[in-house]
């Protein structure tokens, strides 16, 4: 009897938090939703409009990445939390973003991510710079340069991660990062290009050479 009362006490308390989590989003014009056979709950937001009135209503870390210190990589489409926002945790969140090429990006930006596990599968040291998308042979593992990781699954790139200022960015596109189109005008176009990467990325980053 004990056990049932404690159950559904539970069950109770399970259906608040999602409530409560729901009307939250509402208030600020934002989606939650609940991705098949996953019990997270996640918040996204897919208009400028409801972003803004995030920004406006929410109380976020200082250290929070906003959509206007990383335009440069491509227009907004969209911002997913992926962290426990109903407990004020966004520690874990990302962007979505056409860039100038018509592809779509994925940046994920985590504030937990130890730097040192970023690059820490088997390395990576034979690459074609010009062209990072395609390994000469079907490795997997990563690639350090200048503080740049690329990821590779069977000789394709899967994402490129980095670390500014203790957050973690990692960016690919909606599944191998190799069917990138073959241009250099866009920032994620640099990136596969060992020679302007670092050029790109103190560029879109502000950071200066020490």
């Amino acid at each position: 009897m004990k056990n049932s009362i404690v159950f559904i006490l539970l069950l109770c308390l399970s259906v608040a938090v999602c409530s409560c989590s729901a009307m939250r989003s509402e208030d600020t014009g934002n989606v939650v939703t609940l991705p098949e056979g996953d019990d997270r709950v996640i918040l996204t937001i897919t208009s400028t409009d409801d972003y803004t009135a995030f920004l406006n209503t929410t109380k976020l870390p200082q250290e929070f990445v906003m959509y206007e210190e990383i335009k440069e990589l491509g227009n907004f489409l969209g911002f997913v939390v992926l962290s426990e926002f109903y407990a004020d945790d966004y520690s874990s969140y990302k962007y979505n973003l056409r860039d100038s090429s018509g592809y779509v990006l994925s940046l994920h930006i985590d504030h937990d991510t130890l730097e040192e596990t970023i690059g820490s599968s088997s390395p990576i040291t034979k690459v074609n710079s010009e062209n990072m998308r395609i390994l000469p042979q079907k490795s997997s593992g990563t690639y350090v340069d200048q503080g740049l990781v690329y990821r590779y699954v069977n000789g394709e790139l899967l994402t490129i991660s980095w670390t500014y200022e203790g957050v973690t960015f990692t960016l690919g596109g909606s599944s191998m990062f190799s069917d990138y189109p073959s241009t250099e005008a866009t920032f994620a176009g640099k990136l596969l290009n060992g020679s302007k990467a670092a050029t790109a990325f103190e560029t879109v980053f502000g950071v200066e050479e020490k």
